[in-house]
């Protein structure tokens, strides 16, 4: 693994300002799932504000139209976070939280 989550920041990054720009009819699927993707490459970074402020606008998407299974990953991805922080507490019940979605 070349871990360069700088440049792998750069991908979601333009896909999310490519559907500010042209995407007002697509759907936020796009938008949230673009979301999720800068939220993960943000605490890979250790940017855990940036990541739980993206993490947490796809999740809002994900429940607005029942995506369960990003639900589950934007679960994930909290966990994660919480997880970098060292607050086990908080990590651990996202972390049931997201499996009892995906299973």
């Amino acid at each position: 693994q070349l871990k360069d989550y700088e440049k792998a920041l750069f991908f979601p990054c333009k896909a999310a300002e490519l559907v500010t720009d042209y995407g007002k009819g697509w759907s936020l699927k796009y938008r949230a799932m673009s979301q999720y993707h800068m939220a993960v490459a943000y605490r890979k970074l250790n940017r855990l504000f940036d990541a739980m402020e993206c993490c947490e606008e796809s999740m809002k998407i994900a429940l607005q139209h029942g995506d369960r299974p990003l639900q589950a990953l934007c679960l994930l991805c909290f966990a994660d976070i919480h997880r970098s922080r060292k607050d086990t507490e908080k990590a651990l019940p996202r972390y049931d939280s997201s499996i009892s979605i995906m299973t």
